[in-house]
């Protein structure tokens, strides 16, 4: 005879499996929903705004620089498309952001048709360099558009995510978990982040608003994220003791020299990535979205669970394997 408990078990695992084939099926139509996106100059954020346009969102895309290749590029869509707006944006300046809700505001007066349906929270800056090196100013651009950006995007959009049930999408990352050296202030500041979105979930759910972290997984050579790395480490010697200059020695020019190839403006184009594109949509339009999407490399999700188990000795090294830079030395 089956045991009630056993049926009990079967028909729990029956409604989750059917819950999750019905969130991937009866997904929401993206026609007549609005959504903004910060940091859509290069990279990631240029690709999400170019694949919700696509999809059939009207979008507002926020750039840095109007005069960015792809701040360029989506003005051009703007020109011939009533579902496309561009605005500059610092998320470092409320005024900025301000300027944003602004715009997305006027355009639900003027249709109403339109729901604001997301913000994403993109824009990002990432800096490559031991802590000592990093001087305040490159420390406080981190933690300022990294985190505290996102906080106040998501603190002046507040009122038209209440009004219409919205989400916030906050673009976190693999280093937020597994914080990598050499990185250890945007680890510190997407770490924060998640937290922050982990707590804010909770804090919003009973206004209706969903809180999503997202994982888009590593672009470095398809984005430009690392675009200032150069000039970032130039600033970072001219500040550098003279007594630290004898300290690391030659270690800092090989050091740098190992991310020059990732430096420099690119001319804006789309991220190459399926997986990418899948959990965008299952964010932006799952009826009922998980807390957490991530694009996991097998790769990274090896040394990622690796590294959680192991003793600290080997996780230490497991992550110093991962990373791949060159290793200090002192000159002799």
């Amino acid at each position: 005879m089956i045991q009630p408990r056993l049926i009990a078990c079967a028909a729990a695992v029956l409604a989750v499996s059917t819950g999750v084939w019905l969130r991937r099926k009866r997904r929401l139509s993206a026609d007549r929903l609005v959504v903004a996106i910060t940091g859509c100059d290069s990279g990631i954020g240029y690709s999400t705004a170019l694949h919700c346009h696509c999809r059939g969102f009207t979008v507002v895309a926020a750039v840095l620089d109007l005069n960015s290749s792809g701040a360029q590029d989506l003005l051009r869509i703007a020109q011939i498309s009533g579902r496309l707006e561009v605005v500059m944006v610092d998320v470092r300046h409320s005024q900025d952001i301000s300027r944003l809700v602004d715009r997305v505001s006027s355009l639900l007066d003027n249709n109403n048709n339109l729901k604001f349906h997301s913000i994403i929270n993109n824009a990002g800056v990432m800096v490559f360099g031991e802590m000592e090196w990093q001087t305040e100013q490159i420390v406080d651009l981190q933690l300022e558009v990294n985190l505290l950006g996102a906080i106040t995007v998501a603190r002046l959009f507040a009122p038209l995510l209440r009004k219409y049930k919205g989400r916030v999408i906050n673009m976190t990352s693999h280093c937020g978990s597994l914080p990598l050296p050499g990185l250890s202030v945007y680890a510190a500041s997407k770490a924060g982040l998640q937290a922050w979105s982990d707590a804010l979930r909770v804090e919003w759910a009973k206004y209706d608003i969903s809180v999503i972290s997202l994982i888009p997984g590593a672009f470095f050579q398809q984005t430009n994220i690392l675009s200032n790395q150069n000039a970032h480490a130039e600033n970072m010697l001219k500040a550098m003791s003279e007594e630290a200059k004898k300290f690391y020695g030659s270690y800092y020019q090989l050091y740098q020299s190992y991310l020059t190839a990732l430096s420099g403006d690119k001319p804006a184009a789309p991220v190459q990535s399926v997986a990418l594109y899948r959990l965008l949509d299952s964010a932006l339009l799952d009826p009922r979205p998980r807390p957490q999407y991530h694009n996991t490399p097998w790769r990274y999700s090896l040394y990622h669970n690796l590294a959680c188990v192991a003793p600290t000795v080997l996780r230490d090294a497991l992550v110093t394997r991962f990373v791949a830079m060159p290793q200090y030395k002192p000159d002799k």
